[in-house]
């Protein structure tokens, strides 16, 4: 679990014939490899098939098409998990030959419910664009569009085509038809579209070329648009009762074989799975030949269950593969709570093979950038408990409504990570002082005092966003040391110059600009003494520490200042590094010299740009704020600030959560990765897995 991806070792693995699929099931229950496609490495031939895995093939064809049915009428979905494994393949086709034989009953009450549910759909669609006829006079529905001299069509048509077809209707006719578009859904209209008859044939082609689809009315619908209305409604509310009877009755008495259904898709697909692969490894005098990427710590592992499966397996390990980095898969292997993280990392790009991993330092120092922002007691505590909300949350919990299902994947992703930014924020809001956007002196009438000290009382602002300027020097310094020992790691010893010599140089200038202000004299005169690093100013520093908790010792305290001949050590040690680095970039011309122009242009927007962390604390309040003052008018007491508090919660913790959230990745993403050198190109690592939702193995 270092800062770097784990280092792997290549696995040559030999196995015979009638062990390989055995072998194939342990690594895929119990180690994590990652094997090497042959076919696609070294171009060779791929092993044919067996008649039994062909047969395997082909049950699994016939399943997956059972399943997909079955999926698609969201039919019961029981995951009994049931033991499918057997020593041999031959027997899984048996069984799973069995099982087929047995569905006639089920393919048929399923068929049934399907047919029924493409009903439901037809009449639900007449109900929807019998809205667009009301009003018209037309005799009986099914005549519709047939007059002599009128030509109408129904149909659906994508939203973003609305306005082409205006158009194009207004200029095929002169302005003379009939658009009448319903919204249905969030892409497609139904639409009525009618034209003189003498327009039919250019309507039709134009209408085929915007990929418009007809809609016909059932036979059993009839009559005016009125009643034609109250006919499609009550048949519809007659066939949702029969689906829902038919659906009801397949999950009581067909639930069993379902599930048994189920699980022998997911047990012949994992048998194709280890079909492909073998097919894909090297097949010599009847043994198969496996390579595969294996983490170090999981070497002894395969050792050991290699010798228990079967002792004429044997394995060779490459401790270190002599292959180019970039060949390397990258696998990250992070603690419990870092591990949440990953996926952000990911989203940038994955860490090459002799990249720093950032996962365990984002993991860090998101949670603290986002407190900062958003940091509110009460708002805290509210992203605290949804965080709460998504790790409890299953797959089974989620609603079968498709928007709030999507909706509640996010939180049960963010969950654990929402726990710690909600936690954070409650942290900064007890050291602010903000209690649902009270802060302040709003927030001293009421009783409630910071720790630390409040942004919105006097000099806090400034406080924050030199608290929050500190904090990026530390952040980028960090990021240009990780990138300096990496460097040096791989023996690339110009590092020194870039980023050594410039991180020094960082660190001087930020310690002259806080030590002394922007005055270059002051640098150079004031070479002894005791100088605060908090502060520009006596009373700044005692506004950022020690104002509410008695600490004026701290304020007092300080880094000695001495000198080394005729100038500070700081002084010093700027000029020094200064010097060696641009010595270096003049070697190498005009190009160098842009390059440390570049370098040092962009470090100074990365260290400005922390000062939205200021700025987004500032926004959070002053919204929060904004509802307060609306609804309490002039007054002060809990009373008149509760029901802006409680109405604008929603607004601010859904907007500042979001906002929030982003800027304190982009903190991460372009910031400290920018100057930690972090590219994000390398391999994911993706060992061979067998995910097991409805089978188990129980032997």
């Amino acid at each position: 679990m270092g800062l770097k991806p784990e280092r792997m070792s290549i696995a040559k693995i030999t196995v015979d014939h009638a062990a390989g699929r055995s072998f194939l099931s342990n690594i895929g229950a119990k180690l994590e490899l990652e094997l090497i496609d042959l076919v696609k490495t070294i171009s060779i031939e791929p092993n044919p098939p067996t008649k039994k895995e062909s047969k395997t093939i082909a049950l699994l064809e016939e399943f997956s098409r059972l399943t997909d049915l079955i999926d698609s009428l969201s039919l019961t979905n029981k995951r009994q998990k049931i033991d499918l494994e057997r020593d041999e393949l031959e027997e899984i086709n048996f069984e799973a030959e069995k099982l087929f034989d047995r569905t006639g009953h089920i393919v048929a009450e399923v068929e049934k419910l399907q047919a029924q549910k493409q009903n439901l759909s037809v009449v639900r669609t007449a109900v929807q664009s019998l809205d667009a006829l009301q009003g018209l006079d037309i005799h009986d529905v099914q005549d519709f569009g047939t007059g002599t001299h009128f030509y109408a069509v129904l149909g659906f048509l994508k939203g973003i085509h609305s306005f082409r077809l205006e158009m194009a209707l207004d200029q095929l006719t002169g302005g003379e038809f009939i658009y009448k578009p319903i919204s249905s859904d969030k892409t497609k209209n139904i639409c009525l579209i009618g034209v003189m008859k003498r327009f039919s044939g250019p309507l039709d082609r134009l209408l085929s070329g915007l990929g418009f689809e007809p809609i016909t009315i059932p036979p059993k619908i009839v009559g005016p648009p009125e009643e034609a209305k109250k006919k499609a409604n009550a048949l519809l509310e007659h066939l949702e009762l029969d689906y829902v009877t038919l659906k009801e009755k397949i999950n009581s008495e067909l639930g069993n074989e379902i599930n048994n259904i189920r699980a022998m898709t997911e047990q012949l697909e994992i048998e194709s799975t280890r079909i492909s692969l073998l097919q894909r490894s090297q097949l010599k005098n009847e043994k198969y030949i496996i390579w595969a990427w294996i983490p170090k710590r999981q070497i002894k592992s395969l050792k050991r269950m290699t010798a228990k499966i079967d002792s004429s397996i044997t394995l060779n390990i490459i401790a270190k593969p002599k292959l180019q980095s970039e060949e390397f898969p990258s696998s990250i292997h992070n603690n419990i709570y870092s591990r949440n993280y990953e996926d952000l990392i990911h989203g940038f790009g994955t860490p090459g093979y002799n990249e720093w991993d950032p996962t365990k330092v984002l993991s860090i120092l998101m949670p603290i950038f986002f407190g900062i922002m958003f940091g509110d007691v009460v708002d805290g505590f509210i992203v605290f408990l949804i965080g709460l909300y998504g790790l409890s949350l299953s797959k089974e919990k989620y609603s079968t409504n498709s928007m709030l299902s999507e909706l509640q994947t996010y939180f049960d992703k963010g969950g654990p990570i929402l726990v710690t930014f909600g936690l954070t924020a409650m942290v900064f809001g007890f050291l602010f002082g903000s209690f649902r956007g009270l802060g302040g002196e709003h927030a001293h009438h009421l009783g409630l005092e910071p720790l630390w000290f409040s942004p919105e009382a006097e000099g806090g602002q400034f406080a924050l966003l030199e608290f929050a300027i500190v904090l990026g020097i530390l952040v980028i310094s960090l990021a240009l040391f990780m990138q300096f020992i990496n460097l040096l790691s791989h023996d690339k010893w110009e590092a020194i110059f870039l980023p050594g010599m410039f991180l020094v140089f960082y660190i001087s200038l930020s310690f002259l600009l806080f030590a002394y202000g922007p005055d270059p004299m002051k640098w150079i005169s004031e070479t002894t003494g005791s100088v605060d690093l908090l502060a520009l100013q006596e009373k700044t520093a005692h506004s950022l520490i020690g104002h509410n908790l008695g600490l004026d010792w701290v304020a007092d305290m300080g880094i000695p200042v001495f000198a080394i001949g005729p100038v500070s050590y700081p002084m010093f040690f700027l000029l020094v590094s200064f010097l060696l680095t641009t010595i270096y970039h003049f070697k190498h011309g005009m190009d160098g010299m842009s390059e440390w122009l570049d370098y040092t242009i962009t470090m100074i927007s990365n260290t400005i740009s922390f000062a939205r962390i200021f700025a987004y604390n500032m926004v959070h309040g002053s919204l929060s704020l904004v509802f307060i003052q609306i609804l309490a008018g002039s007054g002060e007491g809990w009373a008149d600030v509760l029901p802006g508090m409680i109405i604008g919660a929603p607004v601010v913790i859904g907007l500042e959560l979001l906002v929030s959230f982003l800027q304190s990745l982009r903190l991460c993403w372009v910031e400290f990765f920018g100057k930690l050198g972090y590219q994000g190109t390398g391999r994911k690592f993706i060992p061979f897995k067998e995910n097991r939702w409805f089978t188990a193995i129980t032997g």
